[in-house]
């Protein structure tokens, strides 16, 4: 009875020895990458041959800015070509993860006019405006366009 403890726990020894030297293995073989030679290091850091901002050479086309300031002006008309008033106003746009964001909500004057700044990333091409008495209208926006004057019925 003893012989077999004995022997059991000698086995059981040697399957955990086993592991340990298994687990060893594959931890250095995952962590290979941060042992690198110091001369692959320099190599990488001497590939970088601008020391200021303005060392760096963009197009004429190139924009620096990550958001721009948007002034919207809209008119608001009904299907007979009067004035809207009191129109509920929603604007959004689709941001980079495809989500609906809100940039405004409010109403149109007493005449339908309807006037806001807004300020909204530089990659977005179309905003949404919304209305609850004429309906949903997409306006596309150019990428040097900061004001935008439209009718809408």
């Amino acid at each position: 009875m003893v012989y077999q403890r004995f022997t059991w726990c000698i086995a059981f020894r040697r399957t955990l020895l086993k592991c340990l030297v298994l687990i060893m293995c594959i931890g250095l073989i995952g962590c290979g990458h941060l042992f690198q030679k110091a001369d692959q290091v320099e190599k990488v850091k001497t590939q970088i041959s601008s020391d200021h901002i303005e060392d760096i050479v963009a197009s004429k086309t190139f924009h620096f800015q990550t958001s721009r300031i948007i002034t919207m002006e809209l008119n608001t008309l009904l299907d007979s070509m009067v004035p809207a008033p009191n129109t509920y106003v929603k604007v959004t746009y689709v941001d980079s993860t495809g989500q609906n964001r809100i940039l405004f909500k409010g109403s149109s004057s007493n005449t339908g006019y309807f006037s806001a700044n807004f300020q909204i990333p530089t990659y977005v091409s179309e905003l949404v405006v919304k209305t609850d008495k004429i309906g949903d209208h997409v306006i596309a926006l150019d990428r040097d366009i900061s004001h935008i004057q439209q009718t809408l019925f």
